[in-house]
């Protein structure tokens, strides 16, 4: 599935972006800089994935 194909939510990377007033690129850039972040606070928390939801 392509970043643009329809989401569990029903939206497309292209229409979020519309909706924003951003390119589509600036849609992506964005979404991968937020996704690193969380990850990486996650990956430095020392938590293990299974107590994330405790």
């Amino acid at each position: 599935m392509s970043a643009d194909t329809t989401s569990a939510r029903g939206r497309t990377g292209t229409e979020l972006a519309d909706r924003l007033g951003i390119s589509k690129q600036a849609f992506h850039d964005h979404l991968r800089k937020a996704h690193a972040t969380v990850f990486e606070v996650l990956l430095e928390s020392g938590r293990e994935f299974d107590e994330i939801d405790k």
